[in-house]
């Protein structure tokens, strides 16, 4: 009876350990890293305005200079409370670090008061950093 218990045990943590080191090793990490910024907003379309002048150009510019590997704006007028949400997509977390780095210095240098005209517009915010994997 000890001997079928060890031998269970045995083959449960051979199967754990293969199984973990299968997944491991077959994870791309390609455009790996995103921001996933959610607001709770009252003017909708002040912010859709600010984005299209403001924001959107900046991380524009930085797609095709590729510090970042996309970005994007999901709205909706129905559902839950954080019906503004924006992403940011980078190859990596180092990456994502400078990207955010530059899109602020832009965004200052540019427009000053964008963070001012942006605050009145959406009482909160909640912002989720992810890797993104691709499981095989």
């Amino acid at each position: 009876m000890k001997t079928l218990a060890s031998l269970s045990l045995a083959l449960l943590l051979f199967l754990t350990l293969s199984v973990s080191t299968s997944i491991a090793q077959d994870v791309e990490f390609e455009n790996s890293f995103l921001m996933f910024n959610q607001n709770k907003c009252n003017d909708m379309t002040g912010v859709m305005g600010m984005v299209r002048t403001t924001i959107g150009p900046v991380l524009n510019e930085l797609e095709e200079e590729e510090v970042i590997t996309g970005w994007g704006v999901l709205t909706h007028s129905w559902g839950d409370e954080w019906n503004f949400n924006w992403w940011v997509a980078t190859s990596n977390h180092a990456g994502f670090v400078t990207a955010w780095s530059e899109l602020v210095n832009r965004m200052n240098e540019r427009h000053p008061d964008w963070f001012e005209r942006f605050g009145p517009m959406c009482q909160e915010h909640k912002d989720n950093l992810y890797t993104m994997h691709t499981p095989q």
